[in-house]
């Protein structure tokens, strides 16, 4: 070996990146430690055949792609890394980025791909995401992204002639039961709260914590007499529960409800939380423990 080729094969050898190199039909010709340790296989399984059985179909499919891009000259192609998933010997998927070069080999192309393992990124990412778009208390939406998701879901009612319906949610005496019971009791009255009504909403339907002790739920594709229904179920729910416990003693709480509707679309969704919550301030003067439907 000269020199140049022992430094390539040191850098190959200890690089913590996974290195796969390709010939020009795409069988694998190189294959480096740390892409022995990345997708499980040794050197020997894996070299002279296709590096689609590192990925998943769809995902070779779309590399294929990308290797005829960079095969072209496609400047933006060999400049930029693509992230896809990686599937490893024993079929479990992992996110990786992988940038791919052309390189000469005498009078051989041959292609270079450098792949980097980043499941903890995708992580870190997952942890911020859920930072910034849910109640830190509860796991429910916090205000600002149930409003965006809930302009997304109000936009396609709209395109679509669908109808909508809103429920604003409070609990019933919550100062009291902080007052007596201590915050830390009203804290997990919040938390069984948000289980008890997740476990009965649809995926498709929006729920926010709005601040304090209000909720509120986006029910799609639902006119005034599904929202009632949901309304009664909740209610029942929240009537039956086994209740939160303050030293062995049982924490009662009920909620209360108000109902709004936005037909096939329009009137805006804020529009229609607002009227939600007009009903709910009626649910409330009426006794509590009860639903009120916006007039």
């Amino acid at each position: 070996l000269t020199s140049s080729e022992r430094r390539l094969r040191l850098f190959m050898d200890t690089t913590l990146d996974g290195v796969i190199v390709l010939d020009e039909s795409g069988r694998v010709i190189e294959f480096n430690p740390a892409a022995e340790r990345l997708f499980g296989y040794t050197g020997d399984e894996i070299v002279g055949g296709s590096v689609n059985r590192l990925m998943p179909e769809v995902d070779a499919q779309r590399h294929n792609d990308y290797i005829r891009r960079v095969s072209t000259g496609d400047s933006r192609a060999m400049s930029s890394s693509r992230e896809v998933m990686g599937l490893r010997k024993d079929g479990s998927l992992f996110p990786i980025e992988v940038t791919v070069a052309e390189a000469r080999d005498g009078e051989s192309l041959v292609h270079i791909g450098v792949v980097r393992d980043i499941s903890e990124r995708r992580a870190f990412e997952q942890q911020l995401l859920a930072l910034a778009t849910t109640d830190s208390l509860t796991g429910a939406l916090n205000r600002r992204a149930f409003l965006e998701a809930g302009e997304d879901v109000f936009r396609r009612s709209v395109r679509y002639r669908h109808p909508l319906s809103v429920l604003a949610i409070d609990v019933d005496h919550f100062k009291r039961i902080n007052d007596t019971f201590g915050h830390p009791i009203g804290d997990e009255v919040l938390i069984d709260l948000v289980s008890r009504i997740g476990e009965n909403l649809r995926e498709t339907d929006v729920f926010g914590r709005f601040g304090g002790e209000e909720f509120v739920v986006l029910l799609s594709e639902a006119d005034e007499q599904r929202a009632i229904e949901v309304a009664d179920r909740l209610l029942s729910v929240i009537r039956a529960a086994d209740r939160v416990s303050m030293d062995g003693t049982p924490v009662r709480y009920t909620i209360s409800i108000g109902i709004a509707s936005a037909g096939e679309g329009g009137h805006g969704l804020n529009n229609v939380i607002h009227a939600a919550d007009r009903a709910l301030y009626n649910a409330k003067n009426a006794g509590r423990d009860r639903y009120r439907v916006a007039t």
